[in-house]
């Protein structure tokens, strides 16, 4: 039998993305991928608390369309300031059917100042970004990150590690302790 896992975004490039990844880290489990529309719509979460927050909340409203999956999966980019400026930072969170999470976090990038205040005064990323470069749609093709990389690095390949990590802790349990021992959500 299959086993269910939840997207919370209806992305096909984020649906490939887990797909590939999961299958990386459990090769003989087939899974059946689920994908709700539960991504941000408003502002960039600025900071990672903001951004964890942002990814939880998605994840909990997925749990409540759908409570019998084995994976429930969130990822979602934000901004957060350093002592190099603006950068953007994809997060990838994986919570099982018992709600032990995995957190992992792709490489960050420098931001452009002038996207940085566009996104500061409360417009989304993607459209700040095909705002200033005349891209289309840049959010569902390369992300930012292939347009600053020169297609060296894509949007797919900056979270397809993060998402084989986050999987990863799932198939070494062992590793980790009880349920308890961990980072258990309380539903």
């Amino acid at each position: 039998m299959n086993q269910k896992i939840i997207l919370t975004s209806k992305s096909e490039l984020k649906g490939q993305v887990v797909l590939e990844a999961i299958k990386k880290v459990f090769p003989d489990t087939t899974f059946d991928l689920i994908q709700f529309d539960l991504e941000m719509n408003g502002p960039e979460p600025v900071g990672e608390k903001a951004l964890i927050s942002e990814i939880t909340d998605h994840l909990k409203k997925a749990r409540v369309l759908d409570s019998t999956a084995a994976f429930y999966i969130a990822m979602e980019g934000g901004v957060q300031e350093g002592e190099d400026g603006t950068n953007e930072v994809a997060m990838v969170i994986v919570e099982n059917n018992e709600g032990v999470r995995s957190i992992s976090r792709a490489a960050s990038f420098p931001v452009p100042p002038k996207i940085a205040d566009k996104v500061k005064n409360g417009i989304p990323f993607a459209d700040a970004v095909n705002e200033e470069y005349s891209t289309k749609d840049i959010k569902n093709t390369q992300g930012f990150v292939g347009l600053l990389t020169n297609g060296a690095v894509d949007k797919k390949a900056l979270y397809f590690q993060p998402a084989i990590i986050a999987f990863s802790r799932y198939s070494k349990m062992e590793w980790f302790g009880s349920v308890s021992d961990n980072n258990h959500l309380s539903r």
